[in-house]
């Protein structure tokens, strides 16, 4: 990958983090947009960016596809890759180092959040049932989240679409014992895994064809078409929620509809910009705030129930508040705080992924496959 397009997977890492976390703090800051009384147009639009979580997630599967399923696909058809242990440390490494860590210390500030008693906000459960089904990546399948951490239920996601595409390769290239074992444990999860899984797994797979189609010679769009469509796209998603954007049940082929037609604007989007040669603006920036965007998302959301409940006992700053210059003051106070604290918390878990990559590597693999 040329570094304009690996700068502009970089920005599509961290904005897409940061759209998760807003959209968090705003719902936990503000009232919903049908509470408030006569909002203006800048209000509606604050609502409307921070009411891009889900195409955020989106966009996270399909950068997750073309990262982890394409690279590696195309590493083991040119005959590059270690082998399936190889890629499974580095997949345990990338998410497990930053996961257990999240898990204690969730539910450390889960008890101390209900401990100060939060508006009545605060629910989930702490069991040993529940830790080890979170650790199993069983979140949301067959135990609740840990603690009150709801954005973990994708991070199990991401985790069987690692397995399904690990399987999957040991059947293209592995032949023998490898074969039928990956082949029954494949079958094994397709009996096992939810749905609703197997309706997200498509995007994930969008990563893995734009991998391919951004690298091949086939025509594709100039960057400002591509771009553009790709923006038109995120709107009209956007707006297919319900008004308010409230979570509420959708039926799961609207909930696929839209995430597979964003992901298919955004593949057309990062194949119009791959050969560009330079770098976005702010490039470091960028590559900066991307290489801690996988701690944000999984530590910002039980902090911020720790945040906001400290300030409300002290402060006596409620939440749920109307628009007001005070209002939007706290939110941005509330959001520097967890993406300040998400950086420090990355330095000593996902800034040392390769070290347990290399330990894990000395341990598990053989001598000659060490480097």
């Amino acid at each position: 990958m040329n570094k304009g397009f690996s700068s502009i997977l970089n920005a599509s890492r961290w904005i897409a983090a940061l759209l998760v976390l807003v959209g968090h703090v705003r719902h936990l800051v503000f009232a919903d947009l049908k509470d408030v009384a006569q909002p203006n147009l800048i209000d509606k639009a604050f609502y409307f960016f921070t009411g891009l979580a889900s195409e955020a997630v989106t966009i996270f599967f399909v950068v997750s596809g073309l990262l982890v399923g394409g690279l590696t696909l195309e590493k083991f058809r040119v005959g590059a890759s270690l082998g399936l242990k190889d890629y499974f440390i580095h997949r345990f490494s990338r998410i497990y180092i930053v996961y257990i860590p999240t898990l204690l210390i969730g539910v450390v500030i889960y008890h101390m959040v209900t401990y100060f008693q939060l508006s009545g906000e605060v629910s989930g459960h702490t069991d040993i049932l529940t830790l080890l089904g979170n650790l199993a990546m069983l979140q949301n399948i067959i135990v609740d989240v840990f603690g009150n951490n709801h954005p973990l239920w994708s991070l199990a996601y991401e985790w069987w679409f690692y397995c399904i595409w690990a399987f999957a390769i040991g059947i293209l290239f592995y032949s023998g014992l490898t074969r039928y074992i990956s082949l029954f444990l494949l079958a094994l999860l397709l009996v096992f895994l939810p749905n609703s899984i197997y309706l997200s797994l498509p995007v994930w797979l969008l990563g893995v064809a734009t991998f391919y189609y951004a690298g091949s010679n086939l025509p594709k769009p100039h960057p400002v078409f591509g771009v553009g469509v790709f923006l038109v796209v995120l709107v009209v998603s956007r707006l297919s929620h319900n008004v308010y954007n409230v979570v509420a049940q959708e039926p799961a082929y609207i909930q696929f509809a839209r995430a597979s037609g964003l992901g298919v604007a955004y593949l057309l989007a990062l194949a119009s910009c791959y050969r560009l040669e330079t770098p976005l603006w702010l490039d470091r920036l960028n590559e900066k705030l991307a290489s801690f965007s996988y701690s944000l998302y999984l530590i910002h959301y039980p902090l911020m129930f720790l945040v906001v409940a400290l300030v409300e006992k002290y402060l006596d700053i409620k939440s749920f508040q109307q628009p007001s210059l005070m209002a939007y003051l706290y939110f941005a106070v509330v959001s520097i705080i967890l993406y300040l604290f998400s950086y420090l918390f990355s330095l000593i878990t996902e800034k040392h992924t390769y070290k347990l990559i290399k330990l894990l590597r000395l341990i598990i693999l053989k001598p000659s496959n060490k480097n």
